[in-house]
């Protein structure tokens, strides 16, 4: 008789079966937290009562699925401070290389920073990495450094989601040096972004934009430079679709039904049954298939009791263009700063009813 089954036969109501879950549910609950510890440092913000207190808001059933596909996506997903710090400070290396400088500081002396956002936002604080990064190893505050020619235009962002907001950044750059596309490229400089991650279908939608309003298409001019790339473009087949999207299939019929009573409810898509062609985001196909199960059947509960129901930018899955799938964005990029709108509701949304596993910061722009 081997050991469950001795268990078993000892422990009729399956005691020890259930000490040997919740250990191993108690140890995932660590495992998740020493991931995302710094959330929000220096506060106390994290801990693993939070994460359980979160937990607990799931069926019993569900909570162990969820850890699980937590912690194999989350290390992958989740920037913590020293991560968002070395991955900046890699692009911009690589990125001086590319071009052809054996020094950062050659490198910068001819680029320009566009400063387009709030202080308050992700932009200013990854631009004060890169200060204080020069500050240190090179010792040159390059705040007060006098430019060379400028051949490159650099813009610093965390992530690219839908490019709603590069472009309005860039827009407004432009219209500020009152020049067009065009101009910002005639002497043939270079407007390069750097991105901890960005999503495919963004970044075309900008490209396509840009060469929309301009004569000339400088489009090719643009060089995106990024760590990690979310393909969710469901017109490639080839496609990871690394992102929260469901399969009709999964879904139960009451929410189908409630699904089809949401605004732009035409442009409502999920997951293609036979996509990615292979899974490399989640741990297997069945269990993103009981993840984005539970984590989208939950969202929409949330949606359905939100007070902003009815504004067409929040959706379950987490806020997009009026234009875009109105079930959500599906995004699961977060920073140790905050936890971006277009992650579904289960993570930041926040009611008397409901505690979110990221408590968000406000701020005043959504994607």
């Amino acid at each position: 008789m081997n050991d469950l089954s001795e268990n078993l036969k000892l422990n009729p109501k399956g005691s020890k079966i259930e000490d040997l879950r919740t250990e191993v549910k108690n140890g995932n609950v660590d495992q998740l937290f020493s991931l995302i510890r710094d959330y929000q440092y220096p506060s106390d913000l994290m801990s693993t009562s939070r994460i359980q207190s979160w937990l607990n808001q799931f069926n019993d059933s569900d909570q162990q699925i969820l850890l699980d596909e937590l912690n194999f996506i989350l290390p992958k997903r989740y920037f913590s401070f020293d991560q968002t710090k070395f991955t900046l400070i890699s692009l911009f290396i690589s990125t001086s290389e590319k071009y052809g400088y054996s020094n950062p500081v050659d490198f910068f002396d001819h680029s320009l920073f566009i400063e387009s956002q709030p202080v308050h936002k992700s932009q200013r604080f990854l631009i004060n990495i890169i200060q204080n990064w020069f500050i240190e190893e090179y010792s040159t505050d390059i705040r007060n450094r006098p430019k060379k020619q400028i051949r490159y235009f650099l813009y610093i962002d965390d992530f690219l989601f839908t490019g709603y907001s590069f472009y309005r950044d860039i827009s407004n750059f432009v219209t500020d040096k009152r020049i067009s596309f065009d101009r910002m490229f005639e002497n043939g400089q270079k407007l390069i972004t750097m991105f901890l991650a960005v999503h495919t279908l963004g970044v075309g939608k900008v490209l396509r934009r840009i060469k929309y309003n301009s004569i000339n298409n400088p489009s090719h001019m643009i060089d995106f430079i990024f760590r990690d790339k979310i393909e969710n473009n469901l017109s490639d087949p080839y496609s990871q679709l690394n992102f929260v999207l469901p399969k009709r299939s999964v879904l139960l019929p009451d929410i189908l039904c409630d699904l089809f009573d949401m605004p732009n409810k035409n442009k409502i898509y999920f997951r293609p049954e036979d996509h990615p062609i292979e899974e490399t985001f989640f741990s297997s196909p069945l269990n993103r298939d009981l993840f984005e199960k539970i984590i989208f059947e939950k969202s929409f509960e949330l949606y359905q009791t939100s007070k902003e129901k009815y504004n067409f930018r929040n959706r379950p899955l987490g806020c997009g263009l009026v234009s875009e799938n109105p079930i959500g964005f599906g995004g699961l990029n977060i920073t140790f700063r905050n936890v971006p709108l277009t992650t579904p509701l289960v993570f930041w949304f926040q009611s008397q009813d409901w505690l979110p596993l990221f408590e968000r910061k406000l701020t005043t722009s959504l994607i």
